[in-house]
């Protein structure tokens, strides 16, 4: 039968690494409860720790620096493309700085400032001035509880600004985050060492705050990116906090654009971080390559750059050296983003577009933005009831930019939508294109050279551990051409921030929370498309001689539990067979025939109750793809609070798939054994990865994260499964 059931309640228990992370991403804008770390307690423990309204107040405060960042025209995004060369080129934060424009328009609204006021063009002071002078700072300096109705839209904005959203690319909010940590500290971490005592120890209480984040999460080992002036004070507080609490918090320099003109990004390599790759920074144990999202990175300069410098790093790198066993070289790479010249905030596509507004341009679009707002809450009125997996939205964006448009002049303005086709088309174009420029450049010889850059860079040396970030896109041909690379997934954050293109519309990506959230409905074509892309078990991938052993075990008398185990031949020809799949994380596990034991136990679930030779076949040739593909399974979470991301959810999502791909023939009640093989399955190849790349650890095992209380479904296509969980 199609449907499916998970029979008991299964405890997940935790996945302790975090194989893809940005330092500035993780803290969420609020936590769950007033004891989890985020942007919001950093603010209340700093400022109003003694006050009985500091949740409310910190919420202000935060909101309060999105409205200085505006403000000064040195940084508000709107202000910069105004003054700009060339206002084709998309500016960073700039659809967050058009959420930023839209919160203020709606608090003055609310609190009855002028109509001029409200008229004042996005790009000048004048308005955010005036809200936080006579609305927010007023609410801040009173005893009392600010009033409710600010509260809704200044808690609804701070999500919009400093978190991904639907209308929002994931990079404007990480723009947002460092002017965060820039108000909170008061300077820039880049001058760290001329501030003062109590910045240097706002700093310090803010990269606690996010290794607490991490640990409280269930996470012991990260390879956590950074830009190369944090470094310095990171590795210090990295190397205590891992002294203190038995954690293993790695970390990799990231380079600032990896589409840096020719010429520039090799030398930010040789200027600025390779003397931190050749210093005492023991926690520093690689480079991150920054994603390409609208344009073809330079993977050449890079290559050119390891190369170079190969003899030099091995002082740190290597065998019984003092950082890790490879030098771990993460690229961003198969991630794309719709955002550009014609996909952006609908200010700054205005103003590519028709050059200069005019006066009456911002009056006409504040009245917009009212009359959607009210219309936003007439039809949440209306509307009631939700579902546990669909919760009434409020639907203010929908209502300025998807049900409804504006139109001025004749002109039809956009703004960026992940969902939209255009968004989605844009994503995997950019993100396609960027697989295969670094497929070619792995392809390509350099001068003087007769190997292919992928044979002296990944195959000759044995410096370079090369993991893709992302590869949502062409993984499959990517993993069998490249046997030496390996991939981090986080399909959560590549769902809701539109980079895997896997909803084609709001209302796609709102039924499908299930997916995103692990807590509601999956739509079977998501799960479909979101296997066939990062963990694709189908038969076509094995050899001509896998098949025919296949085949023939598939045929042999007996049960297949004993066919499995049979030591003359298929026992040694299926430890052959994992042995070559797994590569370097075989010799990793010291449990003898664990790879084999778990192999035989997911087959005998997946063959389920029919044993015919079909069944059997399928079985063991599912199985089979699902260890060859293990280097899909090493997970990240990229900036949880960023990108409403958790690595816990990713280990979830990543086992509903394998068991979604795994279904056994003719039962309907999926044994949690199959669930609890899996996870330890993939845990040991996270541990396994860790030892053969960083160096020797120890992993714990730690108290069930989530309990998976149902899992149903018809597996079939245009059909549902629900997924329903809860915190342990």
């Amino acid at each position: 039968m199609a449907y499916f059931k998970l029979a008991p309640v299964t405890g997940i228990t935790n996945y302790p690494v975090d194989y893809h992370s940005h330092f500035t991403g993780v803290l969420p804008v609020r936590g769950k409860d007033e004891r989890q770390p985020s942007l919001a307690k950093l603010l209340a423990d700093a400022h109003f720790r003694n006050d009985p309204h500091k949740r409310d107040k910190a919420e202000l405060q935060l909101f309060d620096y999105a409205l200085q960042f505006m403000m000064d025209e040195r940084t508000n995004p709107l202000a910069r493309l105004v003054g700009s060369a060339s206002r084709a080129e998309y500016e960073r934060a700039e659809c967050a700085a058009e959420n930023i424009y839209v919160a203020a328009v709606l608090v003055g609204h609310i609190h009855y400032l002028d109509m001029d006021l409200l008229a004042e063009a996005a790009y000048r002071p004048d308005l955010y001035g005036a809200v936080r002078a006579r609305i927010v700072k007023k609410a801040l300096d009173s005893p009392g509880k600010p009033d409710e109705p600010l509260m809704k839209l200044v808690r609804y904005f701070n999500g919009k600004i400093y978190s991904s959203n639907k209308y929002t690319p994931f990079d404007d909010c990480y723009k947002m985050r460092g002017a965060f940590v820039k108000f909170f500290c008061d300077g820039d971490p880049a001058a760290f060492e001329d501030w003062a005592d109590w910045q240097q120890e706002r700093y310090r209480a803010w990269i606690r705050a996010t290794f607490d984040y991490l640990r409280e999460e269930g996470i012991t080992h990260t390879q956590t990116a950074a830009t190369q002036d944090e470094m310095k004070e990171l590795a210090i507080q990295a190397a205590q906090y891992n002294a203190e609490n038995d954690t293993s918090y790695k970390l990799l320099v990231h380079t600032p654009s990896q589409y840096l003109p020719d010429g520039k990004l090799q030398a930010y390599l040789e200027g600025a971080i390779l003397p931190l790759l050749r210093d005492d920074k023991r926690d520093l144990v690689g480079i991150d390559l920054l994603g390409a999202e609208n344009k073809v990175g330079n993977y050449r300069e890079l290559f050119e750059f390891l190369r170079a410098q190969e003899a030099g790093l091995q002082a740190n790198f290597g065998p019984a050296k003092p950082r890790a066993l490879k030098l771990i070289v993460h690229i961003h790479c198969g991630e794309g983003s719709g955002f550009g010249s014609g996909n952006r905030s609908m200010i700054g596509y205005y103003l590519y577009e028709a050059g200069f507004p005019e006066e009456s341009f911002f009056a006409d679009l504040s009245g917009y933005i009212i009359r959607c707002y009210k219309a936003a809450e007439a039809k949440q009125l209306v509307t009631p009831r939700g579902t546990r997996g669909t919760a009434t939205p409020f639907g203010l964006f929908d209502e300025l930019f998807h049900d409804n448009s504006l139109t001025y002049r004749g002109r039809l303005l956009r703004r960026f939508a992940i969902s939209s086709e255009r968004s989605r088309e844009l994503a995997a174009y950019n993100a396609k294109r960027n697989v295969m420029a670094l497929s070619e450049t792995f392809d390509s010889t350099p001068q003087g050279a007769d190997r292919t850059w992928y044979q002296l860079l990944a195959e000759d040396s044995a410096l370079f551990a090369f993991r893709l970030g992302h590869d949502y896109y062409y993984r499959n041909f990517m993993g069998a051409k490249y046997s030496q690379i390996a991939f981090d997934t986080n399909l959560g954050s590549n769902a809701i921030t539109g980079a895997s293109g896997l909803f084609n519309s709001i209302e796609s990506y709102r039924i499908n929370r299930g997916f995103r959230h692990l807590d509601g409905y999956i739509d079977t074509n998501v799960l479909h498309a979101a296997g066939d892309a990062v963990a694709y078990m189908a038969s076509e991938a094995l050899t001509q001689e896998q098949i025919a052993k296949f085949t023939d075990m598939s045929t042999q008398s007996g049960e297949l539990g004993e066919i499995l185990k049979d030591d003359k031949d298929n026992k040694a020809w299926i430890v052959q067979q994992l042995q070559s799949a797994l590569g370097p994380i075989y010799p990793q596990i010291v449990t003898e025939n664990y790879f084999y034991n778990t192999y035989c136990s997911l087959v005998l679930a997946t063959a389920g109750g029919v044993d015919t030779p079909a069944s059997r076949y399928q079985a063991m040739a599912r199985v089979l793809a699902l260890f060859r593909n293990w280097r899909s399974y090493l997970l990240g979470a990229d900036g949880q609070g960023a990108e409403h991301s958790d690595i816990q959810h990713e280990f979830l999502r990543m086992l509903i798939l394998l068991v979604y791909g795994l279904l056994p023939t003719g039962e309907t009640r999926i044994d949690a054994k199959m669930l609890i093989d899996l996870q330890y399955l993939l845990r040991s190849i996270a541990e396994s990865y860790w030892r053969a790349t960083v160096g020797p650890a120890e992993f714990k095992l730690l108290q069930d994260k989530v309990k998976l209380e149902l899992l149903e479904g018809f597996k079939a296509p245009d059909s549902v499964v629900t997924v329903r969980r809860s915190a342990v």
